[in-house]
């Protein structure tokens, strides 16, 4: 409010007799646009009074003290620049027992500016540490501002910063404080209860722009000078509020009366030495989109839509960055809001949840049980138990449970006189059942997936129109969405097989009806040489935390000569929305580096999911073809990963032998392949698998649940 009280005053003298062309107030409109965006920009960081008391004398300057309105003028601006300042601030109430650290210096014998302030609660060790950036378009602002004290409550460690500005050294000066300040702070984790494996950077604006700086050169060795080179300067989430990401192209979308950056006096010109398009190789060094990589950190973006001073499309260039990257980003747009904003309850539980998961819930589960041991949870399945239908088939159920506690399964199934193999690859459809409890009996409702006729637009069969196999089923939003592989061919197995792909239907009750798609939603690659270049298929989805999806898929290359093609491996792709569109990973997972070129196939099958309860991370649970990973040649191996895109077996490997026991404590003489899980309250209580393919000894295949126990979820340490 305090914000349009200045702008009205300076409207209504401009209107009146002080605001002609003969009085000595008159202001440019130039002039006062960047008087108004530079005084909205000190209010939305958080800027101590002095900086108010700058903008103050800028106004002064324009005007003549021997003209009395303007004296009115000047002091009520004065008054409420200085009010507004101290509103924004506010006395520091610091919890009761917090200890304060101030004016600490992170380089010896340094710049006056290269000092933090550490804020420090009353208990705990191994504190979670936010480090906070402030802002000031690189010219101003101070380690006093804005720091979000209301953490310290909820037991985190907060460092605030000060760097060199761009009056006191030009870039990359900047970035290279602020790793300087991470390194000293791991450095020192120990003196002052921190732990180094759990720092957040957060900053708005020019501080925006260096918490995400220090998110995507992490420990690339770069901008790294001084002392405590032995130390990280990477930092495990990254917070930024409003910060630019790409200079060169802020002017090209700014709002009409937004500030312009490609002068030599603008902020970002300042800070490289020189008008930023004339010097587009030193801009482009300051840039945090040109580090982006696959291992950065979490990023949460936050940034109004009427940001004057930073455009909004800054971090939409950023957001779509770190997705290329496969780097898990949340990006909320502040509708309505300018440079900052405040009473925005929104923000304020996505930053707060977005830390929990990030970095303080990893305290709670990793740093007291940070194992999940599936294998010491298996329990001996009830004899007669799993679901079989005659006559068919049954393999690779995926459960799910609903709101009314019933529980519905997917399933593939095909009839028994067409043998096993190649009867899944031509003739299967995925169907559906249901069942009152977890452990059934399941009955048998309908085929979800049916084979579908010819596509009456183009004359020619469906991609799917013979085939659907291996569901994977997910609940978001009130909707069920059924990913699948599908096919059609020619009748003949590498017809069908070769032609597999990945497509999702979408309903919204479990029972159907299912809405499919003309195409699928991942596809072969182009390349030949590509390791997904023949066949897709194998979907396994799971819900990021920012409510988009993880696809990891298993896929085939081509190879010269044969016709089943070559190596079997899994990609990853990714997606906003479960209908897509889904973009392919670099790289790929499930593999040593060891027998990356030499093994046909490491692994298969794998069941994904995130979990808070287990460490915050995502786990999969797969079945390891040669034994490689957990020591059981066609046993279930678990894997686990932080972002979903780096995957290395768990602490706790082995999940399951190549038999499970039945309750007479006979052995079901059967691996279990497609293993899924069903949950409740996060614990896992039933795995879901297919068994006895191939028909060992003339049995039909079917699918088995055996129970799980919570009391040994988690190595080393009571169910929780």
């Amino acid at each position: 409010m305090g914000r349009w009280l200045i702008f009205w005053i300076l409207v209504f003298y401009r209107s009146s007799g002080a605001g002609n062309t003969q009085s000595s107030f008159f202001l440019s409109v130039e002039k006062y646009r960047k008087l108004n965006l530079e005084f909205t920009s000190c209010i939305d960081q958080g800027m101590i009074c002095g900086k108010s008391f700058v903008l103050s004398r800028s106004l002064l300057q324009e005007i003549s003290m021997s003209d009395r309105i303007s004296r009115i003028v000047f002091i009520g601006f004065s008054i409420c620049s200085f009010s507004l300042s101290f509103g924004q601030l506010g006395p520091m109430r610091l919890p009761a027992g917090t200890a304060v650290q101030r004016d600490l210096p992170y380089v010896t014998n340094g710049h006056e500016r290269q000092k933090l302030d550490l804020y420090l609660p009353a208990e705990g060790e191994n504190l979670p540490l936010i480090i906070h950036i402030h802002g000031g378009a690189f010219r101003a602002g101070s380690k006093e501002g804005g720091v979000p004290l209301a953490y310290l409550n909820k037991g985190y460690a907060i460092a605030s910063i000060n760097y060199r500005l761009s009056q006191h050294a030009i870039f990359p000066a900047q970035i290279e404080d602020c790793k300087a300040a991470v390194r000293w702070l791991r450095a020192h984790a120990v003196e002052y209860r921190l732990d180094p494996d759990r720092f957040a950077a957060w900053g708005p604006s020019a501080g925006g722009h260096l918490a995400a700086m220090l998110g995507t050169t992490g420990d690339s060795g770069l901008f790294e000078v001084g002392e405590h080179l032995d130390q990280s300067s990477g930092v495990q989430a990254v917070v930024d509020y409003f910060g630019p990401t790409d200079f060169l192209q802020m002017d090209a979308h700014r709002l009409p009366n937004g500030m312009m950056h490609d002068p030599a006096n603008s902020p970002e010109s300042q800070l490289v030495g020189g008008a930023i398009q004339e010097n587009k190789e030193k801009t482009a060094r300051a840039n945090p989109i040109t580090y982006i990589t696959a291992k950065d950190p979490p990023f949460l973006i936050c940034h109004g839509d009427r940001d004057p001073l930073v455009p909004h499309h800054q971090s939409e260039l950023l957001e779509a960055a770190l997705k290329k990257a496969g780097v898990p980003v949340i990006f909320y747009t502040v509708e309505g809001a300018g440079h900052g904003w405040s009473n925005r309850p929104k923000v304020d539980e996505l930053t707060s949840q977005f830390l929990e998961d990030h970095l303080k819930s990893v305290s709670k589960v990793q740093n007291t049980a940070p194992n999940l041991d599936l294998g010491a949870m298996v329990q001996p399945a009830p004899d007669g138990s799993g679901f079989r239908q005659s006559g068919y088939f049954v393999w690779g159920g995926s459960p799910i449970r609903t709101a009314d506690g019933r529980c519905h399964l997917y399933y593939s199934r095909w009839p028994v006189e067409k043998g096993f193999a190649p009867g899944w690859a031509i003739y299967s459809e995925i169907a559906y059942a249901v069942a009152d409890q977890p452990a059934g009996p399941y009955r048998f409702v309908n085929v979800a997936l049916p084979p579908r006729p010819v596509n009456p637009q183009t004359g020619q069969k469906y991609w799917d129109g013979d085939v659907t196999h291996n569901p994977c089923v997910l609940q978001k939003d009130g909707r069920f969405y059924l990913f699948y592989m599908g096919n059609q061919g020619d009748g003949t197995y590498p017809g069908h097989r070769n032609n597999q792909r990945i497509g999702v239907a979408v309903a919204e009750k479990p029972e159907g009806p299912w809405r499919r798609f003309d195409q699928p939603v991942v596809d072969v690659s182009s390349d030949k040489a590509a390791f997904d270049s023949l066949c897709v298929t194998n979907p396994a989805a799971a819900l990021r935390p920012d409510g988009g999806i993880l696809l990891i898929y298993k896929a085939v290359t081509h190879a010269e000569g044969k016709v089943m093609g070559g190596q079997v491996r899994h990609g990853i792709a990714v997606a906003d929305q479960p209908e897509g569109p889904y973009t392919k990973m670099p790289g790929r997972v499930f593999e040593t580096e060891e027998e990356q070129g030499e093994q046909w196939m490491l692994a298969e099958d794998p069941y994904v999911w995130y979990s808070h309860r287990y460490g915050v991370r995502y786990y999969a649970i797969v079945r390891d073809v040669i034994g490689t990973f957990c020591g059981q040649k066609g046993g279930l191996a678990l894997f686990e990963s932080s972002d979903g895109f780096q995957w290395r077996p768990g602490a706790c490997p082995k999940v399951l032998d190549t038999y499970f026991l039945w309750a007479d404590g006979s052995r079901n003489g059967s691996r279990v392949e497609r293993p899924a899980l069903l949950f409740e309250n996060e614990v896992p209580v039933l795995l879901f698998g297919a068994t006895d393919g191939y028909q060992p000894q003339g049995r039909i295949s079917f699918n088995v649940q055996i129970p799980l126990d919570s009391k040994n979820d988690l190595a080393n340490h009571g169910g929780g």
